[in-house]
């Protein structure tokens, strides 16, 4: 998490706390860093990092889902990824 949060405002590395918190495993906690990691290098996801616009988010997180597929990304890889962004919007209190 050090080398995301770093690279983000304040008010984000808070939010990434609190998502970091309330994953108790490990391992979980581990899998799902990298895949916020890789989805807030997306182009455009830094925009909705802090957003709540629920549209915009999921219009983001279907090009992202889009953009794996094509990469040939496996259903497993990419479910991981959409757990773990449900769940960092879910710690904001952000229903998708």
């Amino acid at each position: 998490m050090q080398q995301l949060a770093q690279k983000l405002p304040k008010k984000i590395n808070l939010n990434l706390e609190l998502f970091e918190q309330s994953i108790k495993s490990e391992y979980t906690k581990k899998v799902y860093l990298a895949c916020l990691k890789k989805y807030f290098e997306f182009p455009g996801s830094r925009k909705l990092i802090s957003a709540t616009d629920t549209k915009k988010i999921e219009d983001q997180i279907t090009d992202f889902i889009t953009s794996m597929k094509k990469q040939g990304k496996s259903f497993a890889a990419i479910h991981n990824y959409v757990s773990a962004i449900c769940k960092y919007y879910r710690t904001k209190r952000v229903s998708l």
